[in-house]
């Protein structure tokens, strides 16, 4: 397989543009011998007509994966469960009689829901 047909839309490809590596967009054939190349580089989208004779010049760029998750399960689920308590007392204010050791007695109840108000 030549150069020309390995490109595809989301191909990564050096020498389009000098010193950058560009993602493609949308690849149309022109004939045999060409290709209209819609790119993307720097957050800038461009378009270039591309010649069999210009394949030399093209690097195809392997990419990996650009977001894995490769972390531990645990303790993502413990940095998840670290926010949601920090941010509890924003939506539950009666966060504390849940965390605490004390017994939930009614009139503890309603002087902390007075003292919230």
């Amino acid at each position: 397989m030549k150069p020309l047909e390995k490109l595809k839309p989301g191909a990564r490809l050096r020498g389009l543009e000098p010193g950058c590596v560009a993602e493609i967009v949308q690849v149309a054939l022109f004939g045999a011998d060409a290709l209209n190349l819609i790119y993307r580089v720097n957050g800038r989208v461009g378009e270039r007509l591309a010649h069999r004779g210009e394949e030399t010049a093209f690097e195809i760029v392997e990419s990996g994966r650009t977001y894995a998750f490769d972390a531990d399960g645990g303790l993502v689920r413990m940095a998840s469960e670290s926010g949601h308590i920090r941010l509890a007392h924003l939506f539950d204010c009666y966060l504390a009689v849940g965390a605490s050791q004390i017994e939930a007695l009614p009139q503890r109840i309603t002087a902390l829901a007075g003292s919230q108000l």
